[in-house]
């Protein structure tokens, strides 16, 4: 508990320091530094951990340090340059908590948001997406310390956008475990929340209608079930708000105040929002687009056109030092991904109509709307309309939100001709009311259609606020047409809760039965799966691991799997976790998990099947014995002669071996190093002669150890009179020498031959 406390603490303190930057950068109300506070945790984190993969230090140690200098050296910087800057921020701070807690939509949000922090902080992540790629690559970073790409048959781990998951992986490396796993969404829900509220107070949206307009917003389905998982849309859309809020001078018509820290700000937000997902640049692009074009003549104009320049190039500058790593390995090492169309190809009708397709899973009615459609000359299928209500994280669609969004479009196109009354003043809001039609038009072309578009489509949903900034203005003049318009936004707040808490209290990944509330919660290990025989099947491969204390499992798969919690649980316990690429070739694993049916190459000679399961584990005795007639293994037969006794025994030569003479406790010797060899691992055989049935232990060192431990060592046991001991051995990662320990005291034991040979 303490340790969690403590990862609460330093995730905390990173976030506010981050908020400090930001304020300092560009002084801005809190509300609003929330959002660019979290891209520019993002992107600590994100040129952190880029620099210690450089050396393999992503572990506990260097990540906990290196966070805790950099904060004494902020500390110490802004103690010297401004005193008292902390306190007024946290004084800051202090009043927008109290802003907060009076606002009506707050206390009304409250049950909802105790709900979700007891989904959140009860349920480990076992959604597909979190267990296939999003916890999986954070399990296979801590084990590989380095964010690297690494070898793998699941291509989303190293291909997708992996901003979110350095947060998480922070979070994992201060916890050792997945407690806090989910409290990455569900605090970016928080900021979301602060960044809502921001952006109406600066649209100059009225007070009266703040209230039903945040309710409707926070209440969206998807932003619910999204804000107590592991996945990273949530974390996209407050990106999506980063990007807005850093560019909000240049749609509020302040060109002139734009300083060359308002760019290097917003290429902080770029780069977070390339790096958690790059549908953020889309769903972003028309805010900063009109923005821009709204201001292009003073930005370029003589006083300015310098800065301009500059502040462009840092923009770019600071992009390739966040993302250019990442965006590296992408164009080094990826694929065309088939969720998105091509750039420059595919415009055909049906991705001309995808912009309308992606609105079926929104569709309260899809019969009814997909009729009316084929009857003004539509004909094509809106899609995965049978999602809509389907309470589970990837497909419960917006309707409240989608409909609400169409009625608010309508009205805003119609009330185009009145902008030109006050041109000046109102073009802006115009702008901002239909960047988010846009924005939707933009992403469906772009990304294709497909059953979870529901949950990518999130970021466009949380932009409801911005498309009502000109009505509000147009009717704030008009009190019974403001009423009327209010009234109709707070009935719908009122059935979104409705529709959105109970969606809630149905989540499938989520369920709560009422049992919990008196007889305990099942036991996080039992949560993670929603299939017993996968679990069944899991607990079986760590029983065998741990009972053939291999230490090298292999993952065979051709595609998407439950690499998590698997991969986790496993090394837990000591044992590294690697995807196997072929089959055929594997050299590496001691077992080798069969996550899909493949075949498996000399079934019941090289690999032996665990109880008619997907689980295989090497025959040594086959590999040692099996010669290759093409190469010829080369093999090493130890020395006997070199072999050092070093505690309780003695050591003497005999015809045809050695003789080992137990005369104490703990006895164990050394026996004499040999040529390590290019191959990844080996087979020992030893040949014992013991006078009792009994057992002999094997350690051995990898990497940097300087200790044996019983994490690497081997015990076999031994029958009286001859014995062939099999022993898997990781040779590329072998240092120093191997230890023998036997079992029985003042007993005389002989070793007739230690002989390696590599896995070819």
């Amino acid at each position: 508990m303490l340790v969690i406390v403590f990862s609460f603490f330093m995730f905390f303190a990173v976030f506010f320091s981050s908020m400090a930057f930001v304020v300092k950068l560009r002084p801005t109300p809190v509300l609003g530094a929330a959002a660019p506070a979290l891209a520019c945790f993002i992107a600590l984190e994100t040129v952190l951990f880029n620099i210690l993969s450089l050396f393999s230090l992503v572990n506990r140690e260097t990540v906990l340090g290196s966070h805790l200098f950099l904060l004494v050296l902020w500390g110490s910087w802004l103690r010297r340059n401004d005193k008292y800057f902390l306190f007024r921020l946290v004084k800051r701070l202090s009043n927008v908590s109290k802003l907060l807690r009076s606002q009506t939509s707050i206390i009304v949000l409250a049950p909802i948001f105790i709900l979700l922090c007891y989904q959140a902080f009860m349920c480990p992540p076992n959604t597909w997406d979190s267990m296939t790629y999003h916890m999986g690559r954070v399990a296979h970073w801590i084990h590989f310390q380095s964010v690297e790409y690494f070898p793998t048959n699941i291509n989303r781990q190293n291909e997708m956008g992996p901003g979110a998951e350095y947060l998480i992986l922070f979070l994992q490396l201060l916890v050792s475990g997945d407690y806090l796993a989910n409290f990455v969404q569900l605090f970016s829900y928080v900021v979301l929340a602060s960044s809502v509220f921001y952006l109406l107070k600066v649209c100059r949206v009225s007070g009266k209608l703040i209230t039903p307009i945040v309710l409707v917003t926070l209440t969206t389905p998807m932003l619910l079930f999204q804000a107590v998982t592991t996945q990273n849309d949530l974390v996209c859309s407050v990106m999506v708000l980063a990007i807005i809020i850093a560019s909000i001078r240049l749609l509020r018509g302040e060109a002139r105040n734009i300083g060359l820290k308002d760019y290097f700000l917003l290429g902080l937000c770029l780069a977070s929002g390339f790096l958690v997902k790059p549908t953020s640049l889309i769903v972003a692009f028309p805010f900063v687009f009109f923005g821009i074009f709204l201001q292009i003549f003073q930005l370029t104009a003589s006083p300015q056109r310098k800065k301009t320049f500059i502040g462009a190039l840092i923009l770019v500058a600071v992009i390739a030092v966040v993302a250019g790593p990442d965006l590296w390995r992408k164009v080094q090492y990826s694929n065309p991904r088939p969720e998105v169309y091509p750039l420059f190809s595919g415009w055909n009708a049906e991705r001309l109509s995808n912009p309308l397709t992606i609105t079926g899973q929104h569709l309260s009615w899809p019969v009814v709307t997909q009729k009316v459609l084929r009857q003004i000359g539509y004909t094509r299928d809106l899609g995965y309309v049978a999602n809509v209500f389907h309470p589970h994280q990837d497909f419960i669609g917006n309707p409240v939100q989608l409909l609400t969004m169409a009625f608010v479009f309508l009205l805003t196109l119609l009330s185009f001709p009145f902008v030109f009354f006050r041109m000046k003043e109102r073009i802006a809001l115009f702008c901002v009311s239909i960047s988010p039609l846009i924005s939707w038009l933009l992403f469906g072309l772009i990304v294709r259609n497909q059953p979870w578009i529901s949950r990518l489509q999130l970021p466009l949903f949380i932009l409801l606020p911005c498309s009502s900034v000109l009505l509000s203005s147009l009717l704030k003049n008009n009190k019974k047409t403001f009423y009327l318009f209010r009234t109709v936004f707070s009935v719908v707040a009122v059935f979104s809760l409705m529709f959105s808490f109970t969606a809630v209290a149905r989540n499938k990944s989520r369920s709560l039965p009422l049992s919990n509330f008196f007889q305990g919660i099942e036991s996080r290990e039992d949560r993670y799966y929603s299939s017993p025989a996968l679990k069944k099947e899991h607990d079986l491969i760590i029983k065998m691991s741990d009972r053939l204390q291999c230490r090298q499992v292999g993952l065979l798969s051709f595609g998407d799997t439950c690499d998590y919690p698997l991969t986790w649980r496993l090394m837990r316990q000591g044992t590294e976790v690697r995807h196997i690429n072929s089959q055929y070739e594997d050299k590496w694993s001691c077992i080798m998990y069969q996550a899909e049916d493949r075949p498996i190459p000399l079934k019941g000679e090289r690999w032996l099947q665990v109880r008619k399961s997907r689980i295989w584990y090497r025959n040594l005795e086959y590999e040692f014995n099996h010669d290759d007639d093409v190469n010829k293994r080369s093999e090493e037969r130890l020395d006997l002669s070199r072999v050092i006794a070093q505690h309780s025994v003695k050591v003497s030569q005999i015809d045809g071996g050695i003789s080992i003479q137990v005369v104490g406790e703990d006895p164990y010797l050394l026996l004499p190093s040999f040529v390590h060899t290019y191959h990844q691992s080996a087979v020992l055989q030893l040949i014992v002669t013991s006078p009792l049935k009994s057992a002999v232990q094997l350690f051995y060192l990898i990497d940097n150890e300087k200790r044996y431990s019983q994490q690497h060592s081997i015990i076999r046991g031994v029958q009286q009179g001859r014995n062939k001991l099999y022993f898997f051995l990781p040779v590329e990662r072998l240092k120093g020498q191997i230890r023998l320990d036997f079992g029985l005291s003042n007993e005389e034991y002989i070793l007739h031959s230690a002989e390696l040979k590599p896995i070819r």
